[in-house]
Formats: C-alpha cells, structure tokens, sequence
C-alpha cells in the first residue's frame, strides 16, 4: 500500500493484453475452416429453394361491391335501425 492508501499491484488481467491480430483470428475460423462455411451455405440455399418451389403460392386478393338500386332508395335492410 503506498501513501494513499491504494494499492499500486497492476491490474493481473491487463498484464498480459496483447495487440488483436485481425489476420490471425481470420485464417483461425475463416479460412481454415472455409468448407463448413461453403456446405452451410450449399444446405441453406437448397432448403430455401425446396420450400419456393413445393409451397403454395397465395396471393392477396381485395375485391369491392357496388349495388346500383334503380329506384334511388336503399333496400330495407341497409333501412333498418340497428339499436
């Protein structure tokens, strides 16, 4: 402990904090282990191309009615109260 109070031990777990090396953790996971990368790719597109062409196709559909009444009057059921 020094004058203050507070300990002056370095912190353990920033004594050993060494530089990322980018091209390192790149041949690590990516290119080392490429061919995984390269069959999951292979095994989604398949699955995403089964499903396309097996499913049923829906489509929206929206549609409105126009009643034309020849005698200019609504018919007795629009008429109605409905309280």
């Amino acid at each position: 402990m020094n004058q203050t109070g507070v300990y002056s031990t370095p912190d353990p777990f920033l004594a050993d904090e060494k530089p990322i090396d980018l091209r390192l953790i790149i041949y690590k996971y990516l290119l080392r282990y490429w061919y995984l990368y390269a069959l999951g790719l292979i095994i989604a597109l398949s699955i995403a191309f089964v499903r396309l062409r097996y499913a049923t196709k829906q489509y929206m559909v929206r549609g409105t009615i126009l009643i034309k009444n020849p005698e200019g009057e609504a018919p007795k059921v629009f008429r109605r109260k409905l309280y």
